[in-house]
């Protein structure tokens, strides 16, 4: 399974790791995710674990997006004092 997003300022790392962390209940296995360009490759033991790691990895990209949302418009309220 491939994750594809266009470059938003996001950390990756922060991503990966945070899915990384998760452990399969059945085969007690994590997951092995690459990062190749701006895709996040996931590798999974099992699809029950697979749709696991892409609900923790959409949580993780939304997390990384309110976090760069936050900091780009404190930039920008910082600039205009």
């Amino acid at each position: 399974m491939v994750l594809k997003y266009k470059d938003m300022g996001l950390n990756l790392n922060n991503i990966k790791n945070d899915v990384q962390r998760l452990t399969c209940s059945v085969h007690d296995k994590h997951p092995t995710i690459t990062i190749v360009g701006s895709n996040l490759n996931f590798e999974c033991c099992c699809e029950k674990f697979k749709e696991i790691c892409l609900e923790k990895s959409k949580k993780a990209f939304g997390n990384e997006i309110q976090k760069s949302v936050t900091e780009s418009f404190g930039k920008v309220f910082k600039k205009l004092k």
